[in-house]
């Protein structure tokens, strides 16, 4: 942020993230009822900040704000990190999901043909604050599936599912993929499922995905391509779909 411009270009970030949508949905969920310092506005600036400064704690957060560039333009002299933890904690989660769709929409119109990158992550949580997603015997977590959108313009995430960490990658896959002629799925032999891979050769979805080593293949034929290993048309697995 520069101290000599009078809009800074974080702030400018946000101008087509704030607009009556956004406001609309606030006042729906009463996300700024009772609040009397930290509204909704600077508060997802605040995380925004905290993300892209790989901040580490709600501590570090609260002292960001002794930057007096940041301070003026959030509009707020200082917040307790106590404060922030109060307000994380009763903040409407929908409007931050909407502001994902939103945003994933817009960035989806801008791309042409693409990959879609599907893979998961495990967060870990502490088990005595969150039972209800235990992991492990003494350990409780969460598993993040995601698609990310990538082309030779940009790379943004899609679609975010978050599941207990127990649950299969290959049981979220479906809600990953989608039905577009243009799009290529990219995914790795957590995922793998012959029946699956049926259905999708058959709505004429695209994938790439690594085998199992032990991995039912017969060749039907190859092809020559000198792009590549090999290309051959198969069939995977007991199915009898061909796969290509």
């Amino acid at each position: 942020m520069d101290k000599d411009t009078t809009k800074s270009t974080f702030i400018q970030l946000f101008e087509t993230v704030f607009n009556k949508d956004f406001f609309t949905a606030i006042s729906d969920k009463g996300a700024d009822r009772y609040t009397k310092k930290l509204f909704a506005k600077p508060f997802i600036q605040m995380l925004t900040y905290a993300v892209i400064q790989n901040l580490d704690g709600l501590r570090d957060i609260s002292e960001s704000l002794a930057n007096p560039i940041l301070s003026q333009a959030l509009q707020l002299e200082s917040i307790s990190h106590s404060q922030i933890a109060r307000r994380l904690s009763k903040f409407p989660t929908e409007i931050l999901q909407s502001l994902f769709i939103n945003l994933s929409w817009k960035l989806r119109q801008e791309t042409g043909q693409h990959l879609n990158l599907i893979d998961s992550t495990t967060i870990s949580l502490a088990l005595r604050r969150s039972s209800w997603a235990k992991f492990r015997k003494t350990k409780g977590g969460v598993k993040l599936h995601l698609r990310i959108c990538f082309d030779e313009k940009m790379a943004f995430p899609e679609q975010v599912n978050i599941t207990p960490a127990k649950v299969a990658d290959k049981k979220e896959l479906n809600s990953l993929i989608v039905e577009d002629p243009d799009a290529i799925h990219v995914f790795d032999r957590g995922y793998v499922d012959y029946q699956i891979f049926n259905d999708y050769t058959e709505r004429k979805i695209r994938f790439v995905t690594r085998l199992k080593d032990n991995a039912l293949v017969e060749v039907i034929s190859d092809i020559s391509n000198n792009q590549v290993k090999r290309e051959s048309i198969i069939i995977l697995g007991e199915g009898k779909k061909r796969v290509k």
